[in-house]
């Protein structure tokens, strides 16, 4: 016969119980656990280098890790770019507009990373163009 006496039970104790459920709470309330914290300790533009025609649009990505190596949410990178040969949006799609080379930088919770872009010329006339020619001159 298996009888529990002095009033105890087995099982959790009523201090580890308030742990555990403020632990939860906590949780609820914060947001997600990272291991290796929330704090970001690296930051970075991929892809690290970008070569474009005149005209042609990229998605550029940031990213932040923690000191973990665990990747951190990146809500409001302000995007900028450092002259007229692109321009970049808020979601960070740049947007070709003249040949060179220019410097995107993301800045995020007092980061800053940047990415070289080089902007080459659009492509070659395509055939139709050559055909109007020589159609318009017979040769």
């Amino acid at each position: 016969m298996n009888t529990h006496s002095g009033g105890t039970r087995p099982g959790i104790s009523l201090g580890a119980a308030v742990f555990l459920l403020s632990l939860l709470l906590l949780g609820c309330e914060e947001g997600l656990f990272y291991p290796g914290g929330e704090t970001v300790a690296e930051f970075s533009i991929l892809p690290e280098s970008v070569s474009v025609e005149v005209t042609s649009v990229f998605q550029l990505r940031a990213e932040a890790r923690n000191v973990g190596g665990v990747l951190l949410p990146v809500d409001g990178v302000v995007w900028s770019t450092a002259d007229t040969i692109t321009s970049v949006d808020a979601q960070g799609l740049l947007t070709a507009h003249a040949e060179g080379q220019t410097v995107i930088t993301a800045t995020f919770g007092g980061h800053s990373a940047t990415v070289q872009v080089t902007v080459d010329p659009p492509p070659a006339a395509a055939w139709p163009e050559h055909v109007c020619a020589w159609a318009a001159t017979g040769s």
